[in-house]
């Protein structure tokens, strides 16, 4: 009931804030759990941010959304290949052809 109150207290604080409605949340810290994101999902809330690393496509689940990680220090090509998705491809590439040369 605690985390219900917040999840619908903290929308309602920020919409009266901004003067606008708030579709999208984003979990405090991270922290979720199929009970929390039900939760979320009741309120009427569009989608939800985690913290997990990595790139959302079609099938994500739209209440455990990932990120990119982009620093201030980050150059415009990082900035392109975290977008981009060739960051984790590149990754998973050389993974890849690492455990065919062993």
């Amino acid at each position: 009931e605690k985390a219900k109150w917040l999840i619908l207290e903290s929308r309602r604080e920020i919409s009266e804030q901004l003067g606008q409605e708030i579709r999208l949340f984003s979990y405090p810290n991270g922290s979720y759990n199929s009970q929390i994101k039900e939760m979320v999902r009741e309120a009427g809330f569009k989608c939800a941010l985690t913290t997990n690393y990595g790139m959302n496509n079609a099938q994500t689940d739209l209440f455990e959304l990932k990120r990119v990680s982009i620093g201030a220090g980050d150059s415009l090509i990082n900035f392109i290949a975290h977008l981009s998705g060739i960051r984790e491809y590149t990754s998973y590439f050389m993974g890849f052809l690492r455990k065919m040369v062993k």
